[in-house]
């Protein structure tokens, strides 16, 4: 479990290059009030262009949940509602909805793009 407060970032290669990137936080704060200190959040996540759709994303997203599991209850994950290769990448990792909500100003910059709604996504694990 992760400390409160905590951020770990995780960095993927392949070939000996990095090709992207996973950040999971502590739950349980004012930031993520729908987890508690047993949850950790995923995201934001990015891989290169250049190596999307070939599953690298699902599997550095597997080995980051694999880290924790059996440590925390749930995983939760916030993707802006128009990300349809991310929503898909975490429903086959056994994600599911758990509705939509509004980003506020501060949080969620890069879903602000849009009009700010974002899709939270959930695991037990």
């Amino acid at each position: 479990m992760l400390r409160k407060g905590y951020v770990v970032y995780l960095l993927a290669s392949f070939e000996n290059d990095v090709i992207g990137t996973a950040t999971l936080s502590s739950g349980g704060n004012s930031r993520y009030p729908f987890s508690t200190e047993n949850d950790i959040i995923l995201g934001p996540y990015f891989v290169l262009p250049e190596y999307r759709r070939q599953g690298m994303a699902s599997t550095m997203l597997n080995q980051c949940l694999a880290i924790y599991k059996g440590k925390v209850n749930k995983v939760f994950a916030h993707v802006y509602f128009k990300n349809l290769a991310s929503i898909n990448c975490l429903s086959k990792l056994g994600f599911h909805s758990n509705g939509n909500y509004m980003a506020k100003k501060f949080s969620h910059k890069l879903a602000l793009s849009g009009d700010g709604t974002l899709i939270l996504m959930e695991k037990n694990i």
